[in-house]
């Protein structure tokens, strides 16, 4: 299966150390919270757009509700989500990672039944001899998906292949925030007091240095 550096450092769990000293992983950017903020606003509202299957007509474009994909994207994508929530999903790691990811199951027919979210840093695009695959890690196992079995939805991206997420992209500006936030939480449990004392040779018997 083929594998990049990038992809095993995602697989393995290894931590991303941003330079003001604190690791920046999805979960640790989400605990700031204008970046909560922002990714919960955009990924809601664009859980909450319709999405429907359309086909050509004569008039242009209709719904396809004939579609077998068609009640997946309106309803419900799988047994445990609603569309709303999957969409939602999707759209959160897409701005955090820069791939949102999902399986397609099918029936013996070839007809999707289910749409399963993946876990975007188990799961590594990869071109061989011009052929696109999917390398997905699924309990300590690697597979290998063809890409009509996933779904990918990509963010801005050099290659076209994978996208840019805000971890990568913003490591160290989301790395100066959380230092500066564990900063202020901790100066504040200090009672907000310097933990310093300044000591000088003899007495400031001076008014004026005193006051100074």
């Amino acid at each position: 299966v083929p594998l990049n550096a990038s992809g095993i450092e995602n697989i393995l769990g290894a931590n991303k150390q941003s330079s003001a000293g604190l690791p920046v992983t999805a979960s640790a950017a989400l605990s700031y919270p204008a970046i909560f903020r922002g990714i919960n606003i955009r990924a809601g509202t664009i859980g909450r757009l319709p999405l429907y299957v359309l086909k050509r007509s004569e008039g242009g474009k209709e719904k396809d509700e004939a579609h077998p994909a068609f009640r997946l994207l309106v309803d419900a994508p799988n047994p445990e989500q609603t569309s709303n929530a999957f969409k939602t999903l999707l759209e959160a790691h897409t701005i955090l990672h820069g791939n949102g990811y999902a399986l397609i199951t099918r029936n013996s027919f070839g007809a999707p039944v289910s749409l399963i979210p993946l876990d975007p840093e188990k799961v590594i695009p990869f071109k061989e001899d011009g052929r696109l695959g999917y390398s997905l890690l699924e309990d300590n196992k690697l597979t290998v998906e063809l890409p009509n079995n996933i779904l990918h939805i990509k963010g801005l991206s050099y290659d076209g292949l994978t996208g840019l997420g805000l971890v990568d992209t913003l490591m160290d500006t989301i790395g100066l925030g959380l230092a500066a936030q564990k900063y202020q939480a901790i100066f504040f449990k200090n009672g907000a007091a310097p933990q310093t004392v300044i000591e000088l040779p003899g007495n400031l018997r001076n008014k004026e240095a005193v006051e100074r």
